[in-house]
């Protein structure tokens, strides 16, 4: 075999090694990536939100902030019924809260006219979770929150 042709078929084998090799790190990497996301646990929470007369506030947003420093943490949230009662969602539909303390935004943004932006029928300051003045703390197993009382 001539030097040439060696060198040919050597660098050819090589390539496919090296190919074949990435191929395979890049296989167990999107495996590795796809087999499950480690979720925390979370637990169920229900509430209602109530005007300051006691009657119910329906299509409000209610959404937990973590207190924690972690600005990746997941953000709990659900939407109050007719009846002003919520459920929380924090990774599928109703699977709750993880546990440790909140502070509490609330905002019910509709729009009077389909041609209009929405506005947040709330006070404002319940829309910020600095200056709502509500915190919620969360424990393992069910959790049934105080009604929040609009004021």
């Amino acid at each position: 075999m001539s030097i040439v042709r060696r060198l040919l078929v050597s660098s050819a084998r090589s390539y496919f090694r090296n190919g074949l090799c990435m191929f395979a790190c890049t296989a167990v990497v999107f495996v590795a990536g796809c087999s499950g996301e480690k979720k925390i646990p979370t637990f169920p929470v229900t509430g209602k939100v109530l005007t300051a007369e006691g009657g119910p506030v329906d299509h409000a947003l209610v959404v937990l902030h973590p207190q924690s420093s972690n600005t990746a943490a997941p953000k709990p949230r659900g939407t109050t019924t007719a009846d002003g009662s919520f459920e929380l969602s924090t990774f599928n539909t109703g699977d709750g809260a993880p546990e440790g303390r909140y502070q509490v935004s609330i905002e019910r943004w509709l729009r009077k006219d389909p041609n209009e932006s929405p506005v947040n029928h709330l006070p404002p300051n319940l829309a910020s979770p600095a200056t709502s003045g509500i915190e919620v703390e969360v424990k393992s197993g069910p959790n049934a929150l105080d009604p929040f009382k609009l004021r």
